[in-house]
């Protein structure tokens, strides 16, 4: 009998040790993969302990090509971070903090979830590290939570917990004393000032949609700048080409973003002592050169680079859905607030009574959202310039013994 299969470099001296038993009735040989050709070598992704329960979330899609990139670390990096961003909110960090502990409770009890309702049982592994995870995604909603000022809403605000500082404000993010008088309604004492006012949609919009757009701004940038590595690596020229052109064209296109901020401005495009501008030429010179390099394999290539640009602009979805999460937790603890300041200890029953009702129902609605969000940034706009999803390998499955062995029966 012959059987030819794979082994990952780090399990080699198991298998040796497994066969040496068996002396020369087994004659095997090992020979190095190659990682540039072979479509059907299988992969094993290998993570520290802090990324590996982030391969849970890869799960939903198939495994990089080997010889590649495993991008599970900054899914691991930034997937918290934009849910933390999103969300922001203190309670609901708490909430799933709690949730977390009870899932890392069942695991270390060696203790499954059964959700039958849904025909699924969660093994104990599975939930270990769901429950870091969880945690990971409460530790940055808890921190978003404290840049926002949000608890439950506004109700740091009401409590005195939080307050708005002009004077923070206008060292952080240019704060005036005509948008202080503005907002005469806010808090502006308490025990913590509020850094990032994302509810101050007046003056903060602008600077809060911005923050966002910089992340699409790196993440798309970074996703070409693998595809180019990986052209280089695998001597693959039609991508290196594709990667330098759509990066450089990005690039570009983002200069001219900030060179000509509005249309009165567009005559700025002639003006090459402005450093903004000619990294704008510089980009649309390198996207010229590259698509002719590879003219004959992406002719449209110019309709893929407004494209990237508007993955570019896809970031904002960071800033918008968690605005909209911050204004509806804002009225669920307003609206309470109000209960008990217009009806006294009967309101402060009722307005609990409500506002934790509503709370629920508002996270209940849009967590699933809040999830979704930053892993489709990730799965499309970061990992389609890379070539992730279009080139992927099986996963290795080694082979395993399926019925139970006995002293009595020999190992064939």
């Amino acid at each position: 009998m012959v059987l030819q299969g794979y082994v990952p470099v780090d399990r080699v001296a198991d298998l040796n040790g497994a066969l040496a038993g068996f002396g020369d009735a087994v004659t095997y040989e090992l020979h190095a993969v190659d990682e540039h050709h072979d479509p059907a070598i299988p992969v094993h992704l290998s993570n520290n302990s802090y990324v590996r329960p982030f391969q849970l979330v890869m799960g939903l899609m198939s495994p990089p090509k080997y010889g590649t990139f495993d991008p599970t670390w900054i899914v691991a990096l930034f997937f918290p971070f934009f849910f933390g961003m999103i969300i922001a909110d203190i309670g609901y960090g708490l909430l799933f903090l709690a949730f977390g502990m009870w899932l890392l409770g069942k695991a270390r009890r060696g203790e499954g979830w059964d959700l039958s309702f849904m025909g699924a049982y969660i093994q104990p592994d599975v939930l270990k590290n769901l429950g870091f995870v969880t945690n990971v995604l409460a530790g940055w909603t808890i921190l978003w939570g404290f840049l926002s000022g949000e608890l439950f809403g506004t109700l740091g605000e009401h409590i005195g917990l939080f307050y708005l500082n002009p004077g923070v404000l206008e060292n952080l993010w240019g704060w005036t004393g005509a948008h202080y008088h503005a907002h005469e309604g806010a808090h502006h004492h308490g025990l913590i000032p509020i850094v990032f006012p994302r509810l101050e949609t007046e003056y903060f919009s602008n600077i809060a949609l911005v923050s966002a757009l910089l992340f699409g701004i790196l993440q798309v940038l970074w996703g070409w700048g693998i595809r180019i590595q990986q052209g280089i690596k695998h001597r693959d020229q039609v991508h290196l080409w594709e990667g330098i052109s759509l990066f450089s064209g990005v690039a570009g296109l983002i200069a001219m973003a900030f060179a000509t901020r509005a249309a009165k401005d567009l005559g700025q495009l002639g003006n090459l002592g402005n450093p903004m501008t000619l990294l704008f030429w510089l980009g649309m010179v390198g996207f010229v050169v590259g698509w002719l390099r590879v003219i004959k394999h992406f002719p449209l290539l110019p309709i893929e680079l407004l494209s990237q640009g508007g993955a570019v602009v896809s970031y904002a979805r960071i800033f918008a859905v968690g605005l909209v999460s911050a204004i509806l937790a804002k009225l669920c603890t307003d609206l309470g607030w109000n209960m008990y300041e217009s009806m006294g200890p009967l309101g402060l029953i009722l307005g609990l009574v409500i506002g934790v009702l509503l709370h629920v129902f508002v996270l209940a609605l849009t967590l699933i959202g809040h999830i979704l969000q930053p892993i489709r940034l990730h799965m499309v706009e970061f990992l389609n310039p890379t070539g992730f999803n279009a080139e992927t390998s099986p996963v290795y499955n080694p082979l395993r013994r399926l019925s139970p062995a006995t002293r009595s029966e020999p190992v064939k």
